[in-house]
């Protein structure tokens, strides 16, 4: 779900039984220029769900998500809402309706039924601020935290139990009152028993995970060594049939016991004394937690797919429309304006957090998410580390380890190019970059190798150590207005030696490789010593790169480093750059988003509103529609949009040259086009698709029937290329006649 964050807007929540309305104003974050901000968060990795009398909840680290079965409607709650932390670790709902959120650090925070929103925190008697557990008992709450437990009826606290006090030490993962003198705490060190007598210490060493009492009073117990069952005085191993032994949650359904594990859920058959699994429909089967209510039936929550609802046969998702993952580690926007977004990791530089897995390619259209995964299509693995869209419809796809994919989201057509297939020269079969060229072709890292590339036709070049590239191992790739390609790499021979980059120009001809020339540019020359993970050209000449301690521009003969005066050193390691058409520099990194205009130097980091984390990895800049996309690393995706200026031109069917044909003994002096905007270049080719010249961006452009060296070309027929102000390609012909 996304939030929109301009001037004025009304946050509404559905809660159970009420539409809540949160009384404050969302307005756009100091200091963001940008007429309208947007976060899309996803909630599908749940923490915990809790069932209440008309909806399910669920905890994420997204923020909080709602379903209410009776209308199909689904809500959110997050910071934007006043939550104080999107990273939820818990949720529950008490004898009143009330629904409660935990947090990683920020307390509990708390909805009543009349709408107010509530927060309880280490100076109001909990023993940490780190939410470890909710479990509802009688009118209140158990809080369980990293440092013990406390017991509340609304802001009123009424006894906490501390680590260390009885109590073994360790995060507080679950409460249950058996009896109202017999209390059981789950840890992360083991299981404690307080009774009128004093403290009980079960499973020492061992983590103890969820409790649950049947209709015969006996208490189960989900620990780390397995399912057990308490018979008398001891406990019997109970995990017969259960299709993973990793179990996570346990909940009672009216005379049926449920459990759920990191291989999917099962419930108790009593006759048989084992467990039954049950995981039909369900795409992800680590089940985090359980919950049931009497007209609701049994829901679980998965890791990565959201909530599901069991409907006596098979499990059946309910997803809203959000991305898949909040770890984005690339973005492409398509001509269209639909966002596509790799979700992977390469496991070094950037590895995901345990309790996250890769989430596929997704995709933003007209305003709904969609996402492609192994499980459901034709992708061969969800670790999409690099995505790009070639601009003729058509999205590519890098993987770390199962090639290179082109996808037509139009037909569904699904193509890999694979180490196997012949088309890449690495058996690693690793995508590390991915870039669309000026002539339809797609340019790739091909880790390990060197650079590959596949052009229009299919056919796949490739460029080594053997061809003069000094490294083999490339981060980053950027292709300018001339066709040639900007390599960021590891360094000479791999990952220990200085980075380089380095400039490859084909001369438009990618498999006669007799006329290429390579540029190679020392690290020295900006002082840097770790890979170059960002490259971005201007469109007016030359490159920016993400250097230590900020960004520096070349055009292949002299060097700017704007470093710190540029990021003032904060924004941390530079991980991507965009180029706005305001000439503009975005800079994503590790520790915020810094933006570089007319010499000035602003950052913008989560606390503001505009961005969901501070850790960004990708950016991608919508020419067209003057919107920029921000990519974070556990906090979703950003759209920030601007105003768009007067000089965009209104989409056409065609565009035009005039006078065509150009005939110069008759006096034409040059050729204009019309129906192409003029914040894009436009390319001049021959019949056969060569490049002749390339005029560049502006209101004035104009061609005078010549080749970049200035010299007149041949009468004959030729091509023109551009785009319209919604970025798609026009071409059209113009016949020169001398």
């Amino acid at each position: 779900m996304g939030r929109r964050g301009v001037r004025g807007d009304m946050r509404v929540l559905v809660v159970p039984g009420w539409l809540v309305v949160l009384g404050w104003l969302a307005i756009l974050p100091v200091g963001v220029s940008a007429q309208e901000v947007d976060i899309f968060l996803s909630t599908r990795a749940v923490t915990a769900v809790a069932v209440g009398d008309d909806a399910v909840h669920w905890s994420s680290r997204g923020g909080a998500g709602s379903f209410r079965p009776a209308d199909s409607l689904y809500a959110t709650l997050t910071e934007a809402d006043g939550l104080g932390s999107n990273n939820l670790t818990a949720i529950g709902i008490d004898a009143s309706g009330s629904v409660w959120y935990g947090t990683d650090r920020e307390g509990v925070w708390w909805i009543s039924p009349s709408g107010n929103l509530h927060v309880i925190k280490a100076f109001d008697g909990l023993p940490s601020n780190e939410i470890t557990s909710l479990d509802p008992w009688d009118a209140g709450v158990w809080i369980g935290t990293t440092d013990g437990a406390s017991y509340f009826m609304g802001d009123t606290r009424v006894e906490t139990v501390w680590s260390g006090a009885g109590l073994l030490g360790g995060d507080v993962l679950t409460v249950l009152v058996a009896a109202a003198d017999s209390i059981w705490f789950g840890t992360t060190e083991g299981l404690s028993l307080r009774t009128t007598v004093g403290w009980e210490d079960h499973f020492a060493g061992s983590e103890v995970r969820s409790l649950v009492q049947d209709r015969y009073g006996v208490v189960w117990g989900a620990a780390e060594s397995g399912l057990y069952r308490r018979d008398g005085a001891g406990w019997t191993q109970t995990s017969t049939g259960l299709p993973d032994p990793d179990v996570f949650g346990l909940v009672l359904a009216d005379t049926v016991l449920w459990a759920g594990t990191g291989g999917g859920p099962a419930w108790y058959d009593e006759n048989a004394q084992q467990w039954v699994p049950e995981t039909n429909g369900l795409l992800d089967r680590r089940v985090t937690s359980l919950d049931c209510r009497a007209g609701l039936g049994v829901w679980v929550g998965t890791g990565g797919d959201g909530v599901a609802w069991w409907s006596g046969a098979q499990w059946e998702p309910r997803r809203p429309s959000s991305p898949g993952t909040n770890y984005l580690s690339d973005l492409a926007v398509d001509p269209d304006g639909d966002l596509w977004c790799g979700a992977g990791s390469d496991g070094n530089f950037f590895p995901l957090p345990l309790e996250v897995t890769t989430g596929g390619l997704l995709g933003f259209h007209d305003g709904q998410w969609s996402s492609y995964r192994q499980a459901d299509s034709p992708l061969p693995m969800d670790n999409t580390y690099r995505v790009a869209s070639d601009g003729e419809g058509g999205v590519w796809v890098g993987t770390w380890g199962a090639g290179l994919i082109h996808f037509n989201p139009v037909s569904s057509v699904w193509d890999t190019l694979t180490f196997a297939s012949g088309d890449l020269r690495s058996p690693f079969n690793v995508i590390s970059a991915l870039v669309p060229g000026k002539n339809g072709e797609v340019w790739f890292g091909d880790y390990g190798f060197g650079i590959g590339v596949v052009a229009p036709d299919g056919a796949t070049s490739h460029f080594g150590p053997n061809d003069g590239l000094p490294s083999i191992f490339f981060r980053s790739l950027a292709v300018d207005s001339l066709g040639r390609v900007w390599a960021g790499s590891y360094g000479l021979e791999g990952a220990s030696d200085l980075p380089t980059l380095t400039r490859l120009d084909t001369k438009g001809t990618l498999a006669d490789k007799d006329d290429d020339e390579i540029a190679i540019f020392s690290a020295t020359l900006w002082g840097g010593s770790v890979p170059l993970h960002a490259v971005a050209c201007v469109p007016g000449g030359g490159v920016w790169l993400g250097v230590p301690g900020g960004i520096a521009w070349t055009d292949g003969e002299s060097w700017v480093p704007v470093g710190e005066a540029c990021t003032g050193g904060v924004v941390g390691e530079v991980r991507s750059i965009a180029v706005d058409r305001k000439s503009g520099i975005w800079i994503a990194g590790s520790q915020g988003l810094g933006e570089w205009r007319d010499n000035t130097w602003t950052q913008y980091v989560s606390g503001e509103g505009g961005i969901a984390a501070d850790d960004i990895m990708s950016l991608a800049y919508d020419w067209v529609r003057n919107t920029l996309w921000i990519g974070t690393w556990g906090g979703g995706v950003s759209r920030w949009t601007f105003e768009l200026p007067d000089t965009a031109v209104a989409a056409g069917p065609d565009a035009y040259a005039y006078p065509n044909p150009f005939r110069p003994g008759e006096g034409h002096n040059e050729v204009r086009f019309s129906g192409l905007d003029p914040l894009f270049e436009i390319e001049i080719l021959t019949i056969e698709g060569a490049r002749i010249i390339v005029l560049p961006a502006g209101e004035d452009r104009v061609w005078q029937a010549t080749n970049g060296d200035g010299e007149a070309v041949a009468s004959g027929l030729y091509f023109f290329r551009g785009r319209d102000s919604r970025g798609g390609f026009k071409v059209g012909k113009v016949a020169v006649i001398r």
